[in-house]
């Protein structure tokens, strides 16, 4: 009979096999030459030389379909921030859901969230949300998706709702998060895309209710 031991260690090493088939390939972020002003205006060239994001697919009410609006997500950094955007396009702009309200009352309205998990190993994310105005939200996200909204993180957002639908711009200080003292650095991230009055979100990347919580599913960005 073979040694339990043996048995067991062959076991964990397929399982590590499966694992590393099944995940995300790092996307490598270019650095921005020149920092964007953020004013929720998606108007300068830089964002075009980051990272974006097109192939958003909903989670709510139902998985894996079309969203009904598109949206793009953006990402750049450069050595004391990271910064990312959101276009998202409404055929009906007026139907917007957005309000001025204070910091963590605008979870009701249509918003966009990035997530973060600095440190790319499934246990903890960051939480930044953002209305159409930019009003923000924030919190801490553990591994089985629960999230705590009572930490404030220092960050700034701006954005604007126009005849295409709202755009938004977010600044994160490096300082503001934690992260591996590396050269190359690797974070798993999420962009997601809340519409109210059609009780819809989608998100890039696809969210699937058979392959875990939201964090273990966040795309791999390396950062250098």
């Amino acid at each position: 009979m073979p040694n339990p031991r043996i048995l067991a260690l062959i076991v964990l090493l397929l399982l590590a096999f499966s694992f590393s088939l099944s995940a995300a390939e790092p996307l490598v972020a270019a650095k921005a030459s020149l920092a964007p002003v953020i004013d929720g205006r998606l108007d300068e060239a830089v964002w075009e030389t980051g990272l974006k994001f097109t192939d958003f697919k909903t989670y709510k009410p139902d998985y894996d379909k079309e969203p009904s609006q598109k949206t793009d997500a953006y990402f750049l950094f450069d050595a004391e921030n990271i910064y990312v955007a959101f276009r998202c396009y409404d055929t009906d702009p007026s139907r917007i859901k957005a309000n001025i309200s204070k910091r963590d009352d605008m979870f009701a309205d249509d918003c966009v969230i990035f997530c973060l998990d600095s440190f790319s190993d499934a246990q903890n994310a960051y939480l930044f949300f953002m209305n159409p105005l930019g009003i923000q939200g924030d919190g801490l996200m553990n591994s089985i998706g629960n999230m705590d909204p009572s930490t404030d993180f220092v960050w700034y957002s701006k954005g604007q709702i126009d005849d295409r639908g709202y755009s938004v711009e977010c600044r994160i200080p490096l300082q503001s998060i934690r992260f591996a003292s590396r050269k190359t650095v690797t974070m798993g991230m999420v962009f997601v895309r809340q519409i109210v009055r059609t009780s819809e979100n989608s998100s890039f990347p696809p969210i699937f209710p058979d392959k875990g919580s939201l964090i273990s599913q966040l795309q791999p960005v390396s950062i250098t």
